[in-house]
C-alpha cells in the first residue's frame, strides 16, 4: 500500500468512525485526496460615496434605492442574477445613466431605480438565485464597484418569485472582547481586536459578503482541499490588505486578552512546548515610524509577519464539538472570520492564506496526533526580533508556526509529527506514531459522545 492509498483508507475508516458512515460524506467532511476547486468567493472594490439596496424583487424586475454622500461622476447600476449560493451568472442587465448624484441624501430616501433582468429559461423551479448591484464606472477609475446584494429567490411555476431559505446562519458569536459581529444589510461587518507579542494592541475591521460566507459553508472541504483553497483565497487576499492599510495600533499591554504564555488551544500541551527563548525581545523597537501609523505595511517585513501571526492567534480557540453540530469540522477561511472562533485546522488554514498572499510562502500542513500546525519554509520566514528554530521532518526543514497558542513562530508542543502535507503532496508520514496517537484520538472522540 502506498502512502496516499494508506491515508486515504485511513480516512474513509476514519469517517465512519465519527459518524459519516458513506464515502461521500468521508470526502465532503475529510476530503484528504480530493484535488482543489477553483476559490469560489471574489472580491470587488466598494464605492465609498454611492450606496444602495434593494427594496423589493418582483418577477424578473429588481427595485432598488441609489443614495450618495457626495457628488460623483454618471454611472449606471448593474444587477446580476446569480446562482445561490454558488454565483454562477445567470443575466445581467443595467440601468439608464445616473447623471447627477448631488445631493442624493441617504437620509432622504435616496432615488429609485427599476431594472428588469430577463430570466432566459436557464433557472430550474425551486432553484434559488440572488442579485448583485454595482455601479460602472466605480471610482478612482475602477471597472465597477459593489454596492449591495439581495437576500435568494427562487421562481415559481406560475413565474412569481418568492425567498428561499439561505444555506445556513453563523451562528451566535462567542462572549469575546476581541471580536464583534452585527450585519450591515447583507453584509457581516466585523471587528478584530488582537494583541502583539510585544504588548501592542491592534484592532482592524472587515466585512464579509453573506453570500460569500453561505457559498463556503455550502461547500465541500477537507484537509486538503480546506488548505488548498486558502492558500489562494480571495477574501485571505483581500483581508491582508486591509490589515495592511487600516490595522490600527495602540501601544501597551491589553490585559484582557491571553498572555503569551497561557494555555488556549484546550489542552495541546503548552507546558511541554518545545520551548525556544521565552525572552522575547520587547524593546519597543516595532519599527514604526510613528507611533500612530496605520496599517501593518508600516512595519518591517519581521515584524509584519510576527503581526499577521498574531492576528490569526488572537482568534478565540474552541473546539469543534462546543462550536458546531459535528465532531470534527472543517471552517474555510470565510467561516472562521465569520464565526470570529476556530480550532487548530481552521486556525491553521486562515494563517497559511494570509501568509502566502503577504509572502508567498511555501506552506505545509504539520499533523501532531490530535492536533494540526503550520510549517513555513525556512527561507520564506523574514527577520523576525528573536531567534527560531526550524524542525527536519523526513526531508524536508519547516519552521513551525502554532496558530492555536499567543507563542512566538517557532515554538510548538512537542509531540511527534505523524504526517505532513505540503506543495500537493504527502511529504512524510509515520504509520507507527498514528498508531501511538490514536489512543488520545479515540479518548476525545468518547467524551464527545458520551
Amino acid at each position: 500500500m502506498n502512502r496516499r492509498q494508506f491515508l486515504a483508507s485511513g480516512v474513509a475508516v476514519g469517517g465512519g468512525f465519527l459518524g459519516d458512515r458513506t464515502l461521500r460524506a468521508a470526502r465532503r467532511h475529510l476530503g484528504l485526496w480530493r484535488a482543489p476547486a477553483p476559490p469560489r468567493a471574489s472580491t470587488v472594490t466598494r464605492d465609498p460615496d454611492v450606496s444602495a439596496q434593494v427594496a423589493s424583487v418582483d418577477g424578473a424586475s429588481v427595485s432598488l434605492s441609489v443614495a450618495a454622500t457626495a457628488s460623483r461622476d454618471p454611472f449606471r447600476v448593474v444587477v446580476v442574477r446569480r446562482t445561490y449560493p454558488e454565483g454562477s451568472v445567470l443575466g445581467r442587465a443595467r440601468s439608464d445613466v445616473v447623471r447627477d448624484t448631488t445631493g442624493v441624501d441617504p437620509d432622504a430616501g435616496g432615488i429609485d431605480l427599476d431594472v428588469d433582468v430577463p430570466f432566459d429559461g436557464t433557472e430550474g423551479e425551486r432553484d434559488p438565485w440572488f442579485y448583485e448591484v454595482y455601479a460602472r464606472p466605480g471610482p478612482d477609475g475602477e471597472r465597477r464597484a459593489y454596492l449591495c446584494e439581495s437576500a435568494p429567490y427562487v421562481r415559481l411555476t406560475d413565474g412569481r418569485v418568492e425567498r428561499a431559505p439561505r444555506v445556513a446562519a453563523p451562528g451566535q458569536p462567542f462572549d469575546d472582547d476581541g471580536f464583534d459581529r452585527r450585519r450591515d444589510g447583507n453584509d457581516y461587518a466585523l471587528s478584530y481586536r488582537w494583541r502583539g507579542l510585544d504588548g501592542d494592541t491592534w484592532t482592524v475591521d472587515y466585512r464579509v459578503r453573506r453570500s460569500t460566507h453561505e457559498a463556503a459553508v455550502d461547500a465541500d472541504r477537507g484537509y486538503v482541499k480546506t488548505y488548498e483553497e486558502s492558500l489562494s483565497s480571495p477574501i485571505a487576499a483581500d483581508l491582508l490588505a486591509h490589515l495592511d492599510a487600516t490595522a490600527s495600533p495602540t501601544t501597551g499591554t491589553d490585559e484582557s486578552r491571553p498572555d503569551a504564555g497561557e494555555d488556549t488551544d484546550g489542552g495541546h500541551g503548552l507546558d511541554d512546548a518545545h520551548d525556544l527563548d521565552d525572552a522575547h525581545d520587547t524593546d519597543g523597537g516595532h519599527d514604526l515610524d510613528d507611533a500612530h501609523d496605520v496599517g501593518l505595511a508600516s512595519l518591517s517585513p519581521g515584524r509584519r509577519f510576527e503581526a499577521v501571526v498574531n492576528f490569526v492567534q488572537g482568534i478565540t480557540y474552541a473546539h469543534d464539538a462546543r462550536t458546531t453540530d459535528a465532531y470534527d469540522y472543517h471552517r474555510t477561511v470565510e467561516e472562521t472570520l465569520v464565526a470570529g472562533v476556530g480550532d487548530c485546522k481552521d486556525r491553521t488554514y486562515l494563517l497559511g492564506g494570509l501568509l502566502t498572499a503577504g509572502f508567498d510562502c511555501e506552506t505545509a500542513l504539520l499533523f501532531q496526533s490530535g492536533h494540526v500546525l503550520l510549517g513555513v519554509h525556512p527561507r520564506d520566514v523574514p527577520d523576525l526580533p528573536y531567534a527560531y528554530e526550524a524542525v527536519t521532518i523526513g526531508d524536508d526543514e519547516w519552521v513551525p508556526i502554532e496558530p492555536s497558542l499567543h507563542v512566538p513562530v517557532g515554538r510548538y508542543p512537542s509531540q511527534p509529527f505523524l504526517a505532513v502535507y505540503g506543495g500537493g503532496e504527502w511529504r512524510y508520514h509515520d504509520p507507527d506514531a498514528m498508531v501511538r496517537g490514536a489512543d488520545r484520538v479515540v479518548g476525545t472522540f468518547y467524551d464527545y459522545v458520551a
